[in-house]
């Protein structure tokens, strides 16, 4: 067999390993499936999923004519502190089993300051913001209420392993992300805060995204981050975009290394 034959196998696993994950009907939607409903959000308000039309896994939308009417003259957000009562033990085995062992807590209270402080800087930091961000509740105010309701940290141990792997360039590596990868999921409702009723609801999760080789890998939670900030991006574009069902969610690949 000569060195091109040889080298073909290679290649294809290689184009194959990228470029399979960008498909429409491959992307994240199937890989990642929702998450189960918490409680955090009105079990009476049925969620519907959305398909790659939303950034959202699950949504609901208040179509009340005269309460949307009252709503629409606010002009500023409060964004609440992420509440963490409806938090699930970690459920990745891998990455469960390194915690139990070394008895090790999850970075919680620093993940959810880090989800707040991202969603209110996607509204500072938006060229044209539907919303001004308070400090406090206001009468002129909406409520974004957020809740985390999964944090399993990446396998840092797992992706080094793996990392080894893929020097053969192969989708085995690839496969072996399944037992190192991690995942977030939060759940959120938008409320009128003088009135009091729900406007529009969400729930998603999110998985460490494929890539070949990424600093966030060795960080526990570095691919949660990137969820948290394209979470955040994505509702400041969903407040002022009458659109946003047309959105659609992130890739579930990426080539950025950090």
């Amino acid at each position: 067999m000569t060195a091109k034959r040889r080298f073909f196998p290679i290649l294809l696993s290689l184009v194959i390993t990228l470029l399979l994950p960008s498909c429409k009907g491959l992307r994240s939607r199937i890989d990642t499936k929702p998450a189960e409903p918490s409680g955090f959000l009105d079990p009476s308000h049925e969620m519907s999923a959305m398909g790659n039309k939303s950034p959202f896994h699950l949504t609901w939308s208040n179509t009340e004519p005269e309460q949307l009417e009252i709503s629409a003259k606010r002009t500023e957000i409060y964004i609440a502190p992420v509440e963490t009562y409806y938090l699930r033990p970690i459920k990745m085995k891998l990455a469960g089993a390194q915690y139990r062992l070394l008895k090790k807590e999850r970075d919680v209270q620093r993940i959810t300051d880090e989800i707040r402080a991202e969603f209110i800087e996607a509204f500072e930091e938006s060229s044209a913001p539907r919303y001004r961000v308070v400090d406090s509740p206001t009468p002129d105010s909406v409520t974004l209420q957020l809740a985390l309701i999964e944090l399993d940290p990446s396998s840092v141990t797992g992706n080094i392993v793996r990392k080894g792997a893929s020097i053969a360039l192969t989708p085995a590596a690839a496969v072996g992300s399944v037992f190192t990868n991690g995942r977030v999921a939060i759940e959120g409702r938008l409320i009128d805060t003088t009135e009091k009723w729900s406007l529009f609801e969400f729930g998603d999760r999110e998985k460490d995204k494929l890539t070949f080789y990424t600093l966030r890998d060795f960080k526990p939670y570095g691919h949660t981050r990137v969820a948290i900030r394209e979470w955040a991006k994505q509702f400041e574009e969903m407040t002022r975009n009458p659109d946003w069902r047309e959105m659609g969610d992130a890739r579930l690949w990426t080539l950025k290394p950090w």
